[in-house]
């Protein structure tokens, strides 16, 4: 991929989701090479100036003829992973760019009040697969936890006929 000669020439990749961007590889044309280093790697949400206004993983260096260098970007969220040579007139060369992350997942809390005399923790897989199937659910890590309220005894007060007298009757 050879960009056009232009200010700050770019290369976008949009990957329809957020991800947690691990590492990304690049590699370069063996008549190209000087056209790749110097390079900002780019992640972030933002198509603020085609996405180059992103937070910095790395600045590419060092590339030899056809060589391939991989740079960690630790996690870094983001749906657009950019290549980009800011300040300068010129054109970007690569030969081939891999991106590796997983699926960015926010947390999030489900709250269930369940009514029942079964005891949750017993019937605890069957709880997970019957919410998992109900809200078709494709999650990988998903952690069920709960707490049991201690029973309460319930008090009626009923007042007796003709006496004006109330009698507590436990339930």
């Amino acid at each position: 991929m050879l960009t056009v000669y232009q200010s700050d020439p770019w290369w976008r990749l949009d990957l329809q989701n957020k991800y947690d961007i691990g590492t990304v590889i690049i590699s370069v044309r063996s008549d190209r090479y000087d056209l790749a280093n110097g390079a900002e790697i780019r992640i972030g949400n933002s198509l603020e100036n085609n996405g180059n206004n992103n937070p910095i993983c790395a600045v590419t260096s060092g590339f030899l003829s056809g060589q391939t260098l991989s740079y960690s970007c630790n996690g870094m969220e983001g749906r657009y992973v950019n290549v980009v040579r800011t300040g300068l007139v010129d054109y970007l060369s690569l030969c081939e760019v891999e991106i590796y992350g997983k699926r960015h997942m926010k947390k999030q809390l489900l709250r269930l009040k369940l009514v029942s005399s079964v005891n949750a923790a017993a019937v605890s897989d069957q709880i997970l697969k019957q919410l998992q199937s109900a809200l078709s659910l494709h999650i990988s890590d998903f952690k069920l936890s709960w707490k049991q309220l201690p029973y309460k005894e319930k008090v009626k007060v009923k007042q007796q006929k003709n006496t004006g007298s109330c009698a507590k009757i436990l339930t």
